[in-house]
């Protein structure tokens, strides 16, 4: 899903639309293809085109439709293959958004695509798609990622290591690792997030900061303790180093 200039949500439909076959297919039927546009483009859409959470009530509501004529319609689209649902859970799925128009347009949009079905209620017809959509952002030539379910967490236990936590039946421990973040100043390094920059001690800043004068010498580009007439700096004994040295003949 897309937002334009003015923040309200959209979806782009190709002119191509009505060439598919299983939308012709459907043109004598000014019910059911309706009811297919606001399934794939109402206000419950999702970033997982055709994949979202609502019930018939809720969908029949939305039309102004009574359930019986939204049942009706639906089971056209069923029938047809272009539609599934599970009212229990509840979950919509349209296999025929997955095409070559709703190709994600980079890696981010494709990691958020499988992510997002983590928001989704658990249910066979949510695996199917997961695993559906997967297999077509491959096959697309896009990278998929395999994104953990949450943790679940039923007891704990004491051992000699402390109290830890017992994970339910057919669940892993996700790794807790953190990739560390690295100062591009001085290239210190942290796993606790991003650390420096504008704080590090090498940070010279903008035009402004860069024009003040250093303490120690009084000349601009540098600060007081990077100052090479500093004595307790690296850059005093590296200069100091660098000089030549004569020794006196006897």
């Amino acid at each position: 899903m897309s937002k334009k200039k003015t923040g309200v949500p959209y979806r782009a439909i190709p002119i191509t639309f009505f060439d598919r076959e299983d939308i012709r297919g459907l043109s004598a039927n000014a019910a059911a293809l309706w009811l297919y546009f606001y399934l794939m483009a109402g206000p419950h859409s999702t970033r997982i085109p055709g994949v979202f959470r609502a019930g018939k009530a809720a969908l029949a509501e939305g039309l102004r439709w009574s359930i019986e004529t939204f049942q009706e319609s639906f089971d056209e689209l069923a029938a047809r293959g272009m539609a599934r649902a599970d009212w229990n859970a509840p979950l919509v799925w349209l296999p025929g958004e997955m095409n070559p128009d709703n190709q994600p347009d980079n890696q981010d949009h494709t990691t958020g695509i499988m992510r997002a079905f983590a928001l989704l209620p658990d249910c066979d017809l949510k695996e199917e798609a997961r695993s559906a959509w997967g297999t077509f952002l491959t096959h697309c030539g896009h990278r998929v990622d395999t994104v953990s379910a949450p943790v679940a967490v039923t007891e704990t236990e004491t051992g000699a290591g402390g109290a830890r936590p017992l994970l339910s039946p057919g669940k892993e421990e996700q790794s807790t690792s953190k990739q560390p973040h690295r100062c591009p100043e001085c290239g210190a390094s942290s796993t606790g997030g991003f650390l420096h920059r504008k704080n590090c001690s090498r940070y010279v800043g903008n035009d402004q900061q860069s024009s003040e004068e250093c303490y120690q010498c009084g000349r601009r580009g540098h600060r007081k303790n990077h100052c090479p007439k500093n004595p307790d700096t690296e850059e005093y004994k590296q200069a100091q180093a660098s000089k030549p040295h004569f020794v006196g003949l006897s």
